[in-house]
């Protein structure tokens, strides 16, 4: 679970655990993370990395962290004798990371609209040699419903394995685009292609060339393989490829803490110096869930309720996701709308002296007011599909939340305004 020590040692922090097979959220543990500067109310923007064990996902992130840090204190990330540590991400035959961890602390960044938070999370190696085919899909799809920007990271090749596992991308995506005026259902796909053979060729560039050769029609495609692209090719709003050489010999052999800046090879140096501050300039941006960019406190509620579809290892069928979104989009805009009506009420209390109190018409018109208004905040959110019983659900709360605290507030000051007063008559006649 998180805990103070987890940031005050710099290490991640286990989100989703596996356990029997199937997956679950660890509440507390993302809450208390989540819980940190002011982050609940932040939009957060999230980066994920994904793909088969011992392959260097870890290691990619540490880095990530330390280019963020330094963003952040101003120091020199590619100084020559930083350790490279943060994720664990040991070279063993076992998978370390089981599940799906988050570094315990969020970075902040501006957009052209205020602070955004960064997030970062690594997950179990799905495809590794004790996950089943269901539960790498399952993985990989919760994964990319909570991500802004997912790293693909696989070696040397875009298989066609690699895309047959972005299945279910392809068909939520399809199946969404159907249902929501063409919001694309996912962001950022961003292929890591690990140890690339062709020296000469690395970095974007070169991995924009790749993707368009495996994603280019061929005659000999069958039906399935072709709409497969094309599905996936829609699902994401963005969908790049990078080419990356191997770390070099001391990485592969070495383990967390060990190892420095010097040990990585030269060129795989200058690819990360390329692609980390691509990724955190240009191209992470808000987590967006159809149209709406979402809060800390929104990324908990959905996570929480994608878990709850996911727990049983398999992969839920594109309308079970789809129609638990939508109630989610709901549900976030009713809370909004429910913490809008009791703030606007709470203000115009705040403004009363200890001894005052509203006439009875004049609580009610500024109770009204302050639902029309939670309403209007309601109506106006961006929230996919339409739930009629989310209006009057919200209408129900804030009646119980003016008649159980508001009314009863007023009607208490009432009452301790006129035993005041019947206390100072009884005094003065007894003067």
């Amino acid at each position: 679970s998180f805990s103070l020590e987890a940031v005050m040692s710099q290490t991640a922090v286990q989100i989703v655990q596996k356990i029997d097979g199937t997956y679950v959220l660890d509440k507390a543990a993302l809450n208390g993370i989540l819980q940190q500067n002011k982050i609940l109310t932040h939009k957060v923007a999230v980066l994920t990395v994904a793909g088969a064990f011992r392959k260097g996902k870890s290691f990619f992130l540490s880095n990530c962290v330390r280019y963020l840090q330094s963003q952040e204190n101003g120091s020199d990330w590619m100084e020559p004798t930083a350790a490279i540590s943060g994720f664990e991400w040991k070279q063993s035959r076992d998978s370390v990371t089981e599940g799906i961890l988050m570094w315990p602390e969020a970075f902040m960044t501006e957009d052209e609209n205020g602070e955004v938070a960064i997030l970062l999370m690594d997950t179990e190696g799905a495809f590794d040699h004790k996950s089943s085919m269901s539960q790498c899909a399952t993985i990989f799809a919760l994964l990319a419903l909570v991500s802004s920007v997912l790293v693909c990271n696989v070696m040397q090749d875009i298989q066609e394995d690699t895309l047959n596992h972005l299945q279910f991308f392809a068909s939520y995506g399809s199946y969404a685009l159907d249902k929501t005026d063409n919001n694309t259902p996912f962001q950022s796909l961003l292929f890591l292609i690990r140890d690339w053979q062709n020296d000469d060729d690395y970095g974007m560039e070169a991995g924009e060339r790749l993707l368009e050769e495996k994603f280019e029609f061929r005659p000999s495609s069958t039906p399935s393989m072709q709409n497969l692209r094309k599905d996936l090719k829609r699902s994401f709003t963005d969908m790049r490829c990078f080419l990356l050489p191997s770390p070099g010999s001391k990485i592969i052999k070495g383990s967390e803490g060990t190892v420095t800046v010097n040990d990585m090879d030269e060129d795989f140096r200058e690819g990360l110096c390329d692609l980390i501050p691509q990724i955190f300039d240009t191209l992470i941006t808000p987590k967006k869930i159809g149209r709406m960019e979402i809060t800390g406190a929104d990324f908990l509620s959905f996570f929480e309720a994608y878990a709850k579809l996911f727990a049983s290892g398999d992969v839920p069928e594109p309308k079970t996701i789809h129609d638990a979104t939508v109630e989610a989009t709901h549900q976030s805009a009713l809370t909004a709308s429910m913490e809008f009506y009791t703030t606007e009420m709470n203000r115009s209390f705040s403004q009363l002296s200890e001894r005052e109190f509203f006439e009875e018409s004049k609580l009610q018109s500024l109770h009204e007011e302050s639902m029309n208004a939670a309403i209007e905040t309601f109506n106006d959110a961006k929230k996919m599909g339409n739930l009629p019983q989310y209006l009057e659900l919200l209408t129900q709360k804030i009646v119980d939340k003016y008649e159980e605290r508001f009314l009863k507030d007023n009607q208490n000051r009432i009452t301790v305004e006129r035993v005041r007063k019947e206390k100072e008559e009884a005094e003065r006649k007894k003067i």
